[in-house]
């Protein structure tokens, strides 16, 4: 009997879908020891490669050496993708900068200040030809708040272009920049408009259209994230401060409409995944498509489930599709369609596949990105420990979602632990009784919302009368925040917090969600 559960579990291994998420783990690998500083990895490679033609000629299985030359190749494409990305992200030439740049991205806007992204022409220098070319570069300038950049306008700059300064110790900037494709800084930026020329009049008939559809790409995304601040401002004429800071995050995600002391408080409760561009924000967001489409649309679960995904994908697009929230989305789809097909437990290749994918865009994001680990990690946590924990506890009538709430909650927070106390050298106490707190009437609150801003193209009245019991609600939740942030003891800060601490805890997370995994013989 023990002899055939052994073979049964060495099968398992061998499961062409387990050696495939055994290729994808080993890409981030490979990512991981380029970033930390591992030499000459490619002389280990290949004695990995010749590993395998001496073990086939000892006659080892087959199945034995595909393993070992899947991992070897998800390694070596990890490593070959990285020092491609760090080489293009290095060696740019500081120095004056005089001439034309053009808005790739929305404006960031932060408490007192605003994030500018600019494509540019720059020049770079190549080691390896010992020669400068002029290249592609994506820089960064800070502007006041108030000052409107069009998204796809060109402007005249005039700037001091510097690479980024890492100031603190857990913090990498200068890859944390790199991640968003931004590799220098624009110091005491002149900025000047470039009134539109009539691309029509010049140009061979191809540059005409390639430019007309340029200009109808960017008259769309800049009317797309018109309608965005246009939902923000109908939400402060109807809410104060700071409650409609609460729900433009809400709604439009970001926390840095509200103001720092609150801000502060959120933190430490364990409760800014709210209002910040999340998983929490697609979840809070499918449950209010999903409760629309059933009870006033008539729709079926599965066709209520179609209407979830194409409300998350113009939601993203209304944000101005910054990485984090298209991260968040695509996580978020995935989580919603296993658990739509009854698939939760067998989606964590999917979601590792999603990782790669992400990271192969930029692979500054595994290390240098908070917020591509905190919501990775907690989505491996929900898929790994709330599945398995839901259908053994067999979750029904349940309350306000209260118990599913109080199983996510833990679940994530059991996944994003060990980089919370790395990052932020802190512990949350107070963080379960928060969520269960304040996430049962999320769903009521952005509804009420999205219902105010539509009643009051009618008239302010209506938006008057709807906005009433959605203040109350907000109001309640923030003062709830603010009171268990002032509970003593209520947040634990360490003075420094070793990386070895965080890789030692998902050692041993790995090591007890296997250990269960194996005893209760389910599948990954």
């Amino acid at each position: 009997m023990n002899k055939n559960n052994k073979s049964t579990q060495e099968s398992l291994i061998f499961y062409p879908a387990n050696i495939f998420l055994g290729f994808l783990l080993a890409f981030l690998i490979g990512v991981t020891i380029t970033f930390v500083g591992a030499k000459n990895m490619g002389i280990y490679i290949g004695f990995g490669f010749l590993t395998i033609v001496i073990l086939k000629f000892f006659g080892f299985k087959d199945r034995v050496l595909l393993l070992i030359f899947f991992l070897l190749v998800g390694l070596f494409l990890g490593i070959w993708r990285t020092e491609t990305v760090l080489q293009n992200s290095q060696h740019w030439v500081e120095g004056h900068y005089n001439g034309v740049g053009k808005v790739v991205k929305f404006s960031e806007s932060k408490e007192n200040y605003q994030r500018v992204y600019l494509e540019i022409k720059n020049l770079q220098y190549n080691q390896r030809e010992d020669s400068v070319k002029i290249k592609q570069e994506r820089i960064i300038f800070f502007a006041p708040l108030g000052i409107k950049y069009d998204y796809g306008q060109r402007y005249k700059i005039i700037c001091d272009l510097k690479n980024p300064k890492n100031k603190y110790p857990k913090f990498n900037y200068r890859r944390f920049l790199a991640s968003k494709k931004v590799y220098q800084v624009c110091h005491h930026p002149k900025i000047e408009k470039i009134n539109k020329t009539d691309n029509n009049v010049a140009g061979t008939f191809s540059i005409r259209v390639i430019n007309f559809l340029d200009s109808q790409k960017n008259n769309i995304y800049q009317a797309i994230h018109n309608f965005s601040l246009f939902t923000e401002q109908r939400i402060n004429r109807f809410f104060p401060m700071p409650e409609s800071g609460y729900l433009a995050g809400l709604l439009l995600g970001g926390d840095n409409r509200l103001p720092q002391s609150i801000a502060e408080n959120f933190r430490r409760t364990g409760t800014t995944h709210t209002v910040a561009v999340s998983g929490s924000n697609i979840t809070i967001l499918a449950t209010v498509l999903m409760f629309l489409g059933i009870t006033f649309l008539g729709f079926w679960r599965r066709h209520s489930f179609y209407l979830v995904i194409a409300g998350i994908v113009i939601f993203i697009i209304m944000i101005g599709a910054p990485a984090s929230a298209v991260r968040a989305a695509i996580m978020g789809i995935i989580l919603l369609y296993a658990n739509q097909i009854g698939r939760l437990a067998g989606s964590l290749r999917i979601i590792v596949l999603t990782a790669v994918v992400m990271v192969w865009q930029s692979p500054f994001v595994l290390l240098y990105d908070a917020g591509f680990q905190l919501s990775f990690l907690a989505t491996i946590g929900i898929i790994l420990i709330y599945g398995p924990l839901a259908g053994k506890f067999k979750i029904t009538n349940d309350f306000l979602g209260i118990k599913s709430i109080i199983l996510v909650t833990i679940s994530a927070q059991l996944g994003v632990l060990g980089i919370l106390l790395y990052t932020f050298n802190s512990l949350s106490l107070i963080s379960l009784l928060a969520n269960v707190l304040i996430l049962p009437f999320i769903s009521v609150i952005m509804l009420g919302g999205v219902l105010t801003v539509l009643a009051s193209l009618f008239g302010n009245i209506f938006g008057i009368i709807l906005s009433l019991p959605t203040e109350a609600l907000l109001h309640f939740e923030i003062t709830s925040i603010n009171y268990l942030a002032k509970i003593p003891h209520a947040i634990i800060e360490f003075d420094d917090v070793s990386i070895w601490i965080a890789i030692g805890y998902y050692i041993l997370f790995g090591l007890g969600i296997w250990s269960w995994k194996r005893r209760d013989k389910t599948d990954l």
